[in-house]
């Protein structure tokens, strides 16, 4: 049952918002096909939230049919107990509706983001040939051919394409297209929306987050208001308004989401085939669904732990590392000169000079054993890595990673004083393994680090560099608890008009990322 029903109201009434009593406008449809209500509003101020007592007693005025029951719970406090859907609001409408605009699909209403078929069918297949390169664990949505295969989106794909796609590949095309200075508007605009969205969809949200989050959507609404026709200002394009004050007062809406429900609806839908004894048949499904979770706790309590595994308890007193945040999983015992073809003394002769610069460490100063882990687990985040020297054979890559490394910016100017920042790095991990030296065990990765990191017109990280092949690339030692997540990959070919050759941008995503929010790595720094 929608929550339009439970409170006696509808979307398509004069006064359509259930949360502020915004009055619609009236205009003849995108499609044109009759009229419908948009919600455009003020350009500058949001309208001030239903009162509660609307709900108590009905208010037919402002679209409120007659009261509902729930108001009569000494809990309910106004129209923010109903929460709001991110699924349905972010997903299976703005984020549609964005790529409906980029595609012109409306006989009634042009837009600033529209790409012809040849910049679409370009995105849609930049896409599809990218999906080996994104880990399914990390990134929830499928990424498909947008311009070919639409049938079938869930409102999580569409979210991965607001979140992912659209300040890559989108952003790209639209600068390609209007040009550097033409283009500025429409992308920021473009950004704006993804930030907001980013934002709200995060599992941790800070009191500057819902500031940055408030002004971003207004960023995007004053833009809708001013370039874009009324009627494609929907109900849900007004909602994402409301977003920072439904987070304030009941959180992350991540964690007031249907996601989970519809999940389980479509799991059940699938295998419900009876049509004469329907009830029986559901029951019978919910019975042997609840048995088999059931046997499966009992058989394997953690699926995915391995029967060996290994961590390094940290000392009160030591604070060099975050060694306990991580376990190297399936490990085993070795040396460091099984590893002569990486080097890989000379890189923890590298390193642990920078941990101890007032000793003189050389190569046989390097405690030859090491403990190396054919996968690494990481606590923080729930996250299972895999090593190129180790690592299983997927159909996705498992081993490419986000790091956040603290450097000296002032590092190749002499004589000047150092001055720190936290960039973010994208490297390939090699191999994760722990090592000892002057009492001090940590677990480290040793990864190759891709070189000549940009943010690009919609402030996401691209570069040249590319999976297995990356001659830009620098080896480094650093200690694994570095990594902040898994990422993943999108190329989209770029061709050049002056000699008709084609090149490659890559661009790097990860989970929770928001444009414009990293210092892109520079690997000359490490």
């Amino acid at each position: 049952i929608g929550v339009q029903e439970l409170i006696n109201h509808s979307h398509r009434a004069k006064f359509g918002c259930r949360l502020c009593p915004i009055e619609s406008v009236s205009e003849l449809s995108p499609e044109g096909a009759g009229l419908g209500n948009y919600f455009t509003g003020n350009r500058d101020t949001l309208d001030q939230l239903r009162d509660k007592i609307q709900f108590e007693n009905g208010a037919p005025e402002l679209s409120i049919k007659f009261k509902t029951k729930f108001a009569e719970l000494e809990s309910f406090y106004g129209p923010l107990f109903f929460g709001l859907d991110e699924m349905h609001c972010i997903g299976s409408n703005v984020a549609k509706r964005i790529w409906q605009m980029i595609s012109s699909v409306f006989n009634n209403s042009n837009t600033p983001f529209e790409l012809d078929s040849t910049a679409r069918q370009v995105i849609g297949k930049s896409v599809a040939e990218s999906s080996g390169l994104i880990p399914s664990g990390v990134f929830e949505g499928t990424f498909r051919d947008y311009h070919t295969k639409l049938r079938n989106m869930r409102a999580v794909d569409w979210i991965s394409f607001l979140l992912y796609v659209v300040p890559t590949l989108v952003c790209d095309m639209l600068e390609i297209k209007l040009g550097l200075d033409q283009s500025n508007e429409v992308v920021d605009a473009l950004v704006a929306l993804v930030t907001g969205c980013s934002l709200a969809l995060s599992w941790e949200i800070t009191d500057d987050d819902i500031v940055n989050m408030k002004s971003a959507f207004e960023e995007w609404h004053q833009y809708m208001y001013d370039h874009v026709e009324t009627n494609m200002y929907s109900l849900n394009m007004h909602l994402l308004r409301h977003i920072p004050e439904v987070t304030e007062n009941l959180g992350p809406i991540r964690g007031i989401s249907a996601r989970s429900m519809e999940r389980i609806i479509g799991y059940f839908k699938k295998r419900i085939r009876s049509t004469n004894n329907s009830a029986k048949h559901v029951g019978n499904i919910l019975r042997r669904h609840q048995a088999s979770k059931f046997y499966n706790l009992l058989k394997s309590p953690i699926e995915e732990q391995p029967r060996i595994k290994y961590a390094i308890e940290q000392n009160e007193n030591d604070t060099l590392h975050n060694s306990d945040d991580m376990e190297l999983w399936n490990h085993f015992s070795t040396t460091v000169d099984n590893y002569r073809d990486v080097n890989l003394r000379f890189y923890l002769v590298q390193y642990w000079r920078r941990q101890y610069p007032n000793d003189t460490i050389g190569p046989s100063d390097i405690d030859n054993n090491i403990i190396v882990g054919k996968r690494l687990y990481q606590k923080k985040t729930d996250a299972v890595y895999d090593a190129s020297k180790t690592g299983r054979k997927t159909k996705k890559i498992r081993n490419f990673v986000a790091m956040d490394i603290n450097v000296d910016i002032n590092k190749r100017r002499p004589r000047t004083r150092e001055q720190w920042e936290i960039q973010r790095f994208f490297s390939e991990a090699i191999l994760f393994f722990a090592h000892k030296y002057n009492g001090k065990e940590v677990i480290l990765c040793f990864a190759n680090f891709y070189h000549n990191v940009k943010l690009n017109a919609g402030g996401c990280p691209c570069g040249t560099s590319r999976i297995g092949s990356s001659p830009l690339s620098k080896r480094y030692l650093i200690e694994a608890s570095a990594i902040q997540t898994q990422a993943g990959i999108l190329k989209m070919p770029m061709i050049n008009r002056d000699n008709n050759s084609t090149t490659f941008r890559y661009y790097y995503i990860y989970s929770n990322m928001i444009p414009n929010s990293i210092i892109p790595g520079e690997v000359t720094l490490l």
